[in-house]
């Protein structure tokens, strides 16, 4: 706990919250932040921890990325797209048990495993910038509209 300093963002984290510093972990947290602000957020991270169990996306793995932010994380969603494991970040198996070795060597930086995921992040290229995407957008509908005028 004196090595780790946690944010959580999110509707109901107040009760995680509480629970993480019962276990002698700094906690801040934000129930509600707008979007406008996350940037600053990413600019304060270290790592960006995601460990659900489901994701439809999640929109904080390309925005942590594109902030040259590493991930820890579980395997869902866009994790097998956009996360290079030992690179950028670490894929982590849900499992504490068996994760708690990896994420211990995270934070001792052994062998420079820190330092490696903060060049990796720095480095990624997996993320499209949001101009690429909205061309993407704009051929996949200009595609799509001559093929219906047909």
């Amino acid at each position: 706990p004196d090595k780790v300093r946690l944010v959580l963002v999110g509707a109901g984290r107040t009760d995680d919250a509480a629970k993480i510093r019962s276990l002698g972990f700094e906690v801040d947290v934000f129930e509600y932040l707008p979007y406008r602000l996350f940037g600053d957020l990413y600019k304060t991270m270290d790592f960006l921890l995601m460990v659900s169990t489901y994701e439809g996306g999640p929109a904080n793995l390309p925005e942590a990325l594109a902030s040259s932010v590493p991930v820890l994380c579980t395997n869902v969603g866009m994790v097998p797209d956009l996360v290079s494991d030992g690179r950028d970040g670490l894929i982590l198996s849900g499992d504490i048990r068996h994760d708690i070795a990896r994420l211990s060597a995270v934070i001792d930086n052994a062998d420079g495993l820190a330092d490696q995921l903060f060049q990796g992040a720095h480095e990624n290229d997996t993320v499209i910038p949001w101009d690429d995407v909205i061309l993407q957008h704009i051929r996949l509908y200009a595609d799509l509209l001559s093929k219906a005028s047909v």
